[in-house]
This record gives C-alpha cells, structure tokens and sequence, in this order.
C-alpha cells in the first residue's frame, strides 16, 4: 500500500513515520501537489493524508475523482 503524505516530513516524530512504514510505503509530499500527476491515478492502493496548509484548504474534486 502506497501512503502519500501531503505535509513536511519534519512535522512528525520518527516513531509515526516508522509506524506508518509498517503500513506501507510512505512518501512526504512538502509542497502543492501536481493534481494530474501519476502519484494519484496509479492502480495501487494508497492512503492519503493531508495537511492543510499545504494544499491551501483546498483539494479538487477532480482530484479525488482522478484517484484509484
């Protein structure tokens, strides 16, 4: 499972992020995302989480849409 964090990585402690890695892979994204970008529409299970700020407390409904 592919967990794709949308949010710095130094906001968490290394025991959450070693937490989450016995989940799945974990990616940090630190900045706004690329929407269209494959990291979404890939076939592969995934959790996403995010942080606020860094989406500017919006996340398209195309977006979601686009996700598998």
């Amino acid at each position: 499972m592919k967990i794709l964090v949308i949010n710095p990585r130094v906001d968490f402690l290394e025991e959450q992020v070693q937490l989450l890695e016995t989940i799945g892979s974990v990616s940090f994204i630190d900045s706004h995302p690329n929407y269209s970008d494959a990291m979404f529409t890939d076939d592969e299970e995934k959790i996403i989480a995010l942080g606020p700020e860094v989406v500017d407390w919006q996340f398209p409904a195309e977006a979601i849409e686009s996700i598998k």
